[in-house]
């Protein structure tokens, strides 16, 4: 590992395929403004094209948050791609 940054996702600045592990802990709510049902959804969309093929995804979640269809097919196609 060559670099490790702490920061809020909305500070991130990243190229697609950039970086070999997230470690990730989305904020767990409806998303009440945009267009996604829930904000680990839309936060799981957004970040994960960052990771490079064969990188490491840890996404720290609630069991009761995979147990959404939404989130468990969202994850169970993320780990196919990579």
């Amino acid at each position: 590992m060559d670099r490790c940054h702490c920061a809020a996702w909305e500070s991130c600045f990243l190229t697609d395929e950039s970086v070999t592990l997230l470690w990730l802990n989305p904020p767990y709510d409806d998303d009440r403004h945009g267009n996604e049902k829930r904000l680990e959804l839309a936060f799981l969309k957004s970040t994960t094209p960052k990771l490079v093929r064969s990188g490491v995804l840890a996404f720290v979640i609630p069991q009761r948050i995979l147990r959404l269809a939404e989130i468990a097919r969202c994850l169970a196609y993320i780990a196919i791609q990579l």
